[in-house]
């Protein structure tokens, strides 16, 4: 059994990249089972996108690639 370090995962995710890149616009849009979908502004081009941010839950032995979520990303 290989446990998944914290480096390992973090080379996949970004954390603090919805509140460091984006500013949310008002309430979030949508809710779904994954995660919540929000109005936001690209700081470096100044677009206005739908972003989701979704929750990831790894179990101790589950790999991001055979998580179902991955399809989200």
């Amino acid at each position: 059994m290989i446990q998944q370090s914290p480096s390992w995962i973090e080379k996949y995710l970004e954390t603090g990249r919805l509140n460091n890149k984006f500013e949310i616009i008002g309430k979030p849009i949508g809710k779904g089972g994954f995660g919540t979908v929000y109005k936001v502004r690209y700081c470096l081009d100044n677009n206005i996108y739908a972003l989701k941010k979704v929750k990831l839950h790894l179990g101790v032995d589950e790999k991001l690639h055979d998580h179902k979520v991955y399809r989200e990303i």
